[in-house]
């Protein structure tokens, strides 16, 4: 075993929802939904990540990075592994 607690060796990206004004997404791999209020982004196997507000775009996209900004409301984790 490696040491490190299970979330960090088999998790491979991570969001930082920012007081509810934007979310940084890190380890995504794609957007499958894109809509001012409800945004669903591929992230690890069958698992998604859906984030649902007011007013949101996407205001940085580069790599496996993403931002997303407006009125957030909610970010959750969907599906299996």
């Amino acid at each position: 075993m490696t040491g490190l607690p299970m979330d960090t060796v088999f998790v491979s990206y991570r969001y930082v929802n920012l007081s509810g004004k934007a979310v940084y997404i890190q380890g995504h791999k794609g957007f499958t939904v894109i809509s001012e209020d409800a945004m669903t982004l591929k992230v690890q196997g069958k698992k998604k990540l859906s984030v649902t507000g007011k007013g949101m775009r996407v205001q940085y996209l580069s790599g496996d990075d993403a931002v997303i900004v407006g009125e957030i409301g909610a970010v959750a984790e969907e599906g299996g592994l």
